[in-house]
């Protein structure tokens, strides 16, 4: 199956007659819950699934709240709340940064 994206169509055409090589696949299922109190309005999203890499396959298992709009304090105040409740640490490393890790 062929690839299908904006993105992927750019790099078919910038990359020209060089040949690609797939380093890296994601492969993970995502759940997506949008959260609107009034004040902010923000995203907490699931992922679980596999990072494929060149070194071996990374189980990633990720919960991550993304701010979208509105009052930046009620957003704080609702990731506080996440990390107090279920004992949550943040990690500031990306899927594509696990992959190149392992």
């Amino acid at each position: 199956m062929k690839p299908s994206s904006e993105a992927y169509d750019v790099l078919i055409k910038a990359a020209g007659s060089k040949k690609l090589k797939e380093v890296m696949k994601m492969d993970f299922t995502r759940e997506l819950l949008k959260i609107d109190t009034g004040d902010s309005i923000s995203a907490l999203s699931f992922d679980i699934g596999t990072v494929h890499g060149e070194s071996g396959d990374v189980p990633i298992s990720e919960m991550e709240l993304e701010w979208y709009h509105g009052s930046e304090e009620d957003f704080k105040y609702i990731a506080s709340k996440l990390a107090e409740k279920y004992n949550l640490k943040a990690e500031n490393i990306s899927k594509l940064q696990k992959g190149f890790a392992e």
